[in-house]
C-alpha cells in the first residue's frame, strides 16, 4: 500500500500512523501495555528501507543525493547543503546504511546496517577502525555540540549517540543514549540500555547502568582485554564484509 503513495501523502501518512502508536495497546500476558515509543521505534524500523529516500526528499534542501559507487563505498551516502561526507576509501558502510552531510569517517571503520549518522546543523566525526553497529543514530546539536566518536570505539547495536564525545577505546552497550554534552573518556563503558544524561562524563576505568545513568563499578584488566579484541574483531568483520559485496558487484 505504501507503493501507491506519493512522497507528501507518505509524509502525512507517516505522521497519523505514528500518533495512533500512542494509544495502542499490547497484550502480554493478561496485562495491557501502552508501546508508545517503543512501538514507534519499531514501526520506523519496519518502514525504513523504502521510505528512507522518500523521507530524506523531505527534509533535506536541493537535490537527493545518488548512491556513492566510488572509492569503493555503499549506502546512502548524502549531501546537505551542499556538503557530502567523506569516508576513508578501506571503511566499510552496509548497503541501507545512510551518512548525511558533514561527517568524516576514518580508516577501517565500519557503519552497520540501518545505522544513521547525520550531520546536518553541526558536524560528527568518526575515527579509525570504530564500529557502530546495527540501528545506531548519531546525531548533534544545533548551535551547541558537534559528535566526536573516537578510534577503536565499540558501539553496540541501537545506541544513540547525540551531541556527545566519545574517547578512543571506550564501549558503549547495545540500546545505550549518550545525549548533549557528555563525555565517555578512554576505558571507560556504557552499560546495555544505560542513559547518560547531559553533560555527565564517564571517566577512564568506569561501567554506568541505569537510566539515568550512574556509576556502577569499576572495570577489571580483563575486560579491558575483551574490548579491544571486540573492537578488532569488527574492524575484521567490516573488511570481510567490504570485500564479500566488492565481489558481489563485480568489477566497475
Amino acid at each position: 500500500m505504501l507503493r501507491s503513495l506519493n512522497t507528501d501523502q507518505l509524509y502525512f501518512r507517516l505522521r497519523s500512523d505514528l500518533s495512533q502508536f500512542f494509544i495502542v495497546v499490547n497484550w502480554v500476558g493478561d496485562n495491557r501495555t501502552p508501546i508508545s515509543g517503543v512501538g514507534c521505534m519499531l514501526y520506523l524500523a519496519a518502514v525504513h528501507s523504502y521510505t528512507s529516500k522518500l523521507i530524506v526528499r523531505r527534509l533535506i534542501s536541493g537535490p537527493l543525493g545518488e548512491k556513492v559507487e566510488n572509492q569503493n563505498m555503499s549506502g546512502h551516502i548524502l549531501p546537505f547543503q551542499g556538503v557530502m561526507p567523506i569516508i576513508a576509501e578501506d571503511a566499510f558502510i552496509a548497503p541501507n546504511a545512510t551518512v548525511i552531510g558533514h561527517v568524516t569517517i576514518g580508516s577501517q571503520s565500519s557503519v552497520w546496517f540501518n545505522t544513521v549518522i547525520r550531520g546536518d546543523v553541526m558536524s560528527i566525526r568518526v575515527g579509525d577502525r570504530t564500529n557502530l553497529q546495527d540501528g545506531t543514530i548519531v546525531h548533534v546539536t544545533g548551535g551547541m555540540f558537534d559528535t566526536v566518536i573516537g578510534s577503536d570505539v565499540l558501539i553496540g547495536h541501537r545506541a544513540i549517540i547525540h551531541g556527545a564525545t566519545l574517547e578512543d577505546g571506550c564501549f558503549i552497550g547495545m540500546g545505550a543514549t549518550i545525549l548533549d554534552g557528555a563525555v565517555v573518556e578512554t576505558g571507560a563503558m556504557v552499560a546495555a540500555g544505560a542513559m547518560v544524561t547531559p553533560g555527565k562524563r564517564v571517566k577512564r576505568g568506569e561501567l554506568w547502568a541505569g537510566s539515568p545513568a550512574k556509576l556502577f563499578r569499576e572495570i577489571g584488566d580483563a575486560e579491558f582485554k575483551e574490548f579491544a579484541e571486540g573492537t578488532e574483531g569488527y574492524r575484521q568483520l567490516g573488511q570481510d564484509y567490504k570485500e564479500a559485496l566488492q565481489e558481489r558487484s563485480g568489477p566497475k
